[in-house]
């Protein structure tokens, strides 16, 4: 039984590296911090998934020129510009003076 928690937390724990890479590569000075506040703040880890997910859409289009493709990209990449600018209000709040230190 031990073993199968064990693997189920480890394999949570790698689900969830995966979600925070993209924000730990544009945050690496914050990594910790990325960490700590979305192990105990679910509004910015739902922002460090959508941020996974956008990225991930972004990268699923290609180099496709399409109106389509270029539509799809450019509303990609303004959920990544608006995600990375709540992120970072997220973090500077976080690390604001007389704040809980996530």
């Amino acid at each position: 039984m031990r073993s199968l928690q064990r693997e189920a937390t480890t394999s949570h724990g790698l689900e969830r590296m995966h979600e925070l890479e993209p924000a730990i590569r544009r945050f690496p000075e914050w990594a910790a911090q990325v960490a700590r506040l979305a192990e105990r703040d679910e509004a910015f880890r739902d922002m460090c998934e959508e941020l996974a997910a956008a990225e991930v859409a972004l990268i699923g289009l290609g180099d496709g020129r399409s109106a389509a493709q270029v539509a799809r990209r450019e509303e990609c990449e303004g959920w990544i510009v608006r995600l990375v600018e709540e992120m970072t209000e997220a973090l500077r709040q976080s690390a604001a003076p007389g704040r809980a230190p996530w």
